[in-house]
């Protein structure tokens, strides 16, 4: 699959979506099969990879970390994310929040 090298904010959306359903599941205690979830994510929004997405997924951890949550065990805060990425997370996450 050939796949555009910068997320739109809709795959990043999607990624950050995602994201939340992890963070409840280890909030509530409760496992989740990695590969099949991530298989599931890449089957909603085809444009990634399944390993894509939860590569992204410390991406998004490295933003929890940035606004002092903590982020999702397993998923070990990225070192190397651009700053239009950072942003768009932040944004994200607040407009999820937000309930918009």
């Amino acid at each position: 699959m050939s796949t555009p090298k910068r997320w739109t904010r809709e795959e990043l959306k999607h990624a950050v979506l995602a994201y939340k359903v992890l963070e409840q599941h280890a909030n509530e205690g409760t496992k989740i099969h990695k590969t099949n979830f991530f298989k599931k994510v890449a089957e909603e929004m085809p444009t990634r990879t399944a390993k894509s997405y939860e590569f992204r997924m410390m991406n998004i951890s490295h933003v929890y970390e940035l606004i002092g949550r903590e982020w999702v065990k397993g998923y070990r805060p990225a070192v190397n994310v651009g700053a239009n990425v950072i942003a768009e997370i932040k944004s994200i996450i607040n407009e999820i929040e937000a309930g918009e």
